[in-house]
């Protein structure tokens, strides 16, 4: 029986991080995020995380809140330990959900330690100033944004559990491993 995992919580939260731990347990990763930026390569255009959420919320306006999620499950081919990360918005919590019984891994940091990991992994569609950070944290919770645009605020809230991100990167894969020991994974 397959078993999916689906990962989401707001821009460096340290997402990664839990999908490291995850794909050490045999899981094979997959990120919505990697359709809008085939879109964004497909348009000609840079992968800006502005224009990236833009390419995203049109997608799902367009096709479905779970399209990013469909077009993914194409590439599962015969794995049967899945985790999605890049969860956006709570129609692709229940796609997940009615399709795959998923569970479904919140992950917060607070704001501060947010804009610290943003800017040390200098991501190419990473915010690069924290004006740009405040503007692209606020979009992507949810503020401002319609039915079909990202939710994660919302996603949270869907959670089945959630792990706070607080203290040192070794502190936080204590918390990951003990969540994940909590789950017939």
């Amino acid at each position: 029986m397959m078993m999916v995992v689906g990962v989401v919580g707001p821009i460096a939260s340290g997402k990664d991080t839990v999908i490291l731990e995850l794909e050490k347990l045999g899981f094979k990763s997959f990120n919505l995020g990697d359709r809008t930026r085939e879109e964004a390569d497909r348009r000609g255009l840079l992968h800006d995380r502005l224009i990236l959420q833009d390419i995203g919320n049109e997608l799902r306006t367009k096709f479905g809140d779970d399209i990013l999620v469909r077009q993914t499950e194409k590439l599962f081919g015969r794995s049967q330990k899945i985790v999605i990360d890049g969860i956006r918005n709570p129609g692709e919590i229940g796609y997940l959900r009615k399709k795959y019984n998923a569970t479904t891994l919140g992950v917060t940091a607070p704001v501060k330690l947010r804009l610290e990991f943003s800017q040390k992994r200098k991501s190419d569609s990473d915010p690069k100033t924290e004006r740009e950070f405040v503007r692209v944290e606020k979009r992507d919770r949810g503020i401002g944004e319609t039915i079909h645009g990202q939710q994660v605020e919302a996603c949270l809230a869907l959670s089945d559990i959630v792990i706070e991100n607080n203290s040192t990167k070794k502190e936080f894969i204590k918390k990951i491993k003990k969540t994940l020991s909590n789950f017939d994974l």
